[in-house]
């Protein structure tokens, strides 16, 4: 497996993702842009300009026409994939973080961050495909219920069936939310500090969350169940399942506060691969990456 570096932001990075055929990588950042990859070479295929803040999420729809981002900027915005044309902004009085498709694309969600006397949320927005030009700027549903009016929101996603949404938050909770009626129907109290991400296997049959408590954690979905914990030296930022192997990998290092006191190597700033069984690490690395269905890591 060829191993390329691209290079086309400012910023650090805040999000990366792959379409569904795995040809094309999508990646945004605190520079305010984002970017689009051939996969295949590493070339920059183009950009989508508009944003005038921090890029801090996207998503692309499963045929690879839609992308959706959302910015510290107070905008999500809706582009048009291949032509790079934007064709709706939601606007909000707050800061936008997690931007993601239902599936089947008909819906989408969007994290609010709490500011001043505004708390955190979830906004569902019902997407028009027929015409992607024309949006609603209000939201059908708002999803309030968690806990403190000050919790934020790190990261949500849709669960099986569209039917509910679990959000990873920073008072250490992941909590899952009825879409229909609003309410949590559960909660995960196994980490000691903040959710920084959440990820689902392949199937949707688990789930694993990165935490700046030293750990990842893998929970059966249904259940909510611990399954398996993955421990590691340094605070993780994102944790991902393999499609493909028996692995997980994790993405980290010391906090942003100490960034310029500490050495790279003494920061630990690595990434690593566990089994996903046995909880033992198996490769040791020096980059963030995401797991695409197309790669087979032998």
């Amino acid at each position: 497996m060829k191993i390329y570096a691209l290079k086309g932001h400012e910023r650090p990075l805040t999000c990366v993702k792959f379409n569904s055929d795995g040809d094309i990588l999508f990646s945004c950042a605190k520079d305010g842009m984002v970017t689009a990859w051939y996969s295949e070479n590493g070339e920059r295929w183009g950009t989508y300009d508009g944003h005038g803040g921090a890029v801090n999420s996207l998503d692309v729809s499963f045929d690879s026409s839609l992308l959706v981002s959302g910015s510290s900027d107070n905008t999500a915005r809706l582009w048009d994939v291949n032509s790079g044309e934007n064709l709706f902004v939601w606007r909000h009085r707050v800061p936008i973080g997690s931007v993601r498709f239902s599936l089947g694309e008909q819906h989408m969600l969007m994290v609010t961050q709490p500011f001043m006397r505004d708390p955190g949320a979830i906004h569902i927005y019902q997407i028009n495909r027929d015409d992607p030009t024309q949006q609603s700027q209000e939201s059908q549903i708002v999803l309030r219920d968690f806990g403190s009016s000050s919790t934020r929101i790190n990261e949500a996603r849709w669960g099986p069936l569209n039917n509910q949404i679990f959000a990873a938050c920073d008072d250490g909770v992941v909590r899952v939310i009825d879409v229909e009626t609003g309410t949590s129907i559960g909660e995960i109290h196994e980490h000691e500090k903040e959710v920084r991400d959440l990820q689902f296997s392949k199937d949707q049959g688990c789930f694993i969350t990165a935490s700046s408590d030293m750990s990842a954690r893998l929970f059966d979905t249904r259940t909510l169940q611990l399954m398996k914990t993955y421990t590691t030296a340094a605070p993780v930022n994102a944790a991902a399942i393999s499609p493909l192997k028996m692995h997980v990998i994790t993405g980290g290092g010391q906090e942003a506060s100490m960034v310029t006191t500490t050495a790279g190597k003494a920061g630990r700033f690595e990434i690593r691969f566990f089994h996903t069984i046995f909880e033992v690490r198996c490769v040791l690395g020096r980059r963030t990456v995401w797991w695409r269905s197309a790669i087979d890591i032998e």
